[in-house]
C-alpha cells in the first residue's frame, strides 16, 4: 500500500504545483498574484520543497521494498521534477551559474535562501503528513521523526568529503560536456542522478546538493555542525570550483 501511496503524493506534488501544461492552480496564482520579477525565487522555494518531500517519503520506499524499488522511485521522482519544475533545487547549480557569470553573487545567495527555506517547510510538510498515518509505515515513521534525527553520513569524515565530492564533480562534468538535447535531458538527468545516488547513499546518502542535505541532515546526531558544513557544503563547493576551472581552461585552449 505505501509504494502506490507514495507515487500518488508524487503525482500529486507535479500535477497541483509546477505541471505547467495542466495549469495548475498554484502556477495560476502566481502568475496573477506574485510579480514576474520574483518567479525565480518563488520557483526556487516550491522545486526544493518538492524535491525535498520526495525524498523523504522515499526512505519508506526503501526500508519496506529495498533497493530496487527505491532506485526505481527516486528514478521516477528525478524524471517528474524535470519534465515539471522550473527550479534548480540545488545549490551547486546556483554556484556554477554564479561562476560562470550567468548568475550575480547577491541574486545567486537571494537563490540559496530560497531553497533552504523550502527544503526546510517540506520537512515539517511531510511529518505532518506522516503524523495522519494514511499506513502503518507512516504511523511508525510519525513517531521516529519525533526523535533526534541520525546523521546521514555512515562513513568518516574524509571518506565522506571525498564520497561528495566525487558525486558533485561527476555530475558537473556531465551537465557541463551538454551530451544530450533539451527533451533528452530531464532523463538523462535523473538517470545519472539515480546511479549516483544509488552507488554512495550508503555512506552519506549521496546528497551533492546542500540544500537537500540541510533539509535531510542538519544538526543529525552523530555528527558535529562544522563537519556536516565540511561534508556537504564546503566539498561540493571545491567540486563545483574544480568542474569550472576545467571547463574555463577548455573553453580558453579552443580559442
Amino acid at each position: 500500500l505505501s509504494l502506490p501511496l507514495s507515487l500518488s503524493v508524487l503525482r500529486f506534488c507535479n500535477s497541483w504545483f509546477c505541471s505547467k501544461p495542466a495549469q495548475p492552480l498554484f502556477w495560476s496564482f502566481l502568475q496573477k498574484n506574485v510579480s514576474s520579477k520574483y518567479h525565480q525565487y518563488t520557483s526556487e522555494m516550491v522545486s526544493t520543497f518538492q524535491l525535498v518531500a520526495g525524498i523523504m517519503e522515499g526512505d519508506i520506499i526503501l526500508e519496506v521494498f529495498g533497493y530496487f524499488a527505491y532506485a526505481v522511485y527516486i528514478l521516477l521522482l528525478l524524471t517528474s521534477f524535470g519534465l515539471t519544475f522550473d527550479g534548480s533545487a540545488s545549490v551547486c547549480a546556483v554556484w556554477e551559474d554564479i561562476f560562470h557569470k550567468r548568475q550575480t553573487i547577491l541574486n545567486g545567495n537571494i537563490i540559496i535562501i530560497c531553497q533552504l527555506l523550502g527544503g526546510y517547510l517540506a520537512t515539517y510538510f511531510v511529518k505532518l503528513f506522516w503524523w495522519f498515518s494514511f499506513t502503518n509505515y507512516h504511523a511508525q515513521k510519525s513517531i521516529l521523526a519525533k526523535e533526534i534525527c541520525d546523521s546521514a553520513l555512515k562513513s568518516s569524515i574524509l571518506f565522506g568529503f571525498v564520497c561528495e565530492f566525487l558525486a558533485t564533480f561527476v555530475f558537473s562534468i556531465y551537465t557541463n560536456m551538454q551530451l544530450f538535447s533539451v527533451k533528452i535531458l530531464p532523463y538523462s538527468d535523473a538517470v545519472i542522478s539515480t546511479l549516483i545516488i544509488m552507488i554512495g547513499m550508503d555512506y552519506t546518502g549521496m546528497m551533492f546538493n546542500p540544500a537537500l542535505a540541510f533539509s535531510l541532515t542538519y544538526n543529525c546526531k552523530g555528527h558535529s555542525i562544522s563537519e556536516h558544513l565540511l561534508v556537504y557544503w564546503a566539498s561540493p563547493f571545491f567540486a563545483c570550483v574544480l568542474s569550472w576551472y576545467i571547463f574555463c581552461n577548455r573553453k580558453l585552449k579552443s580559442h
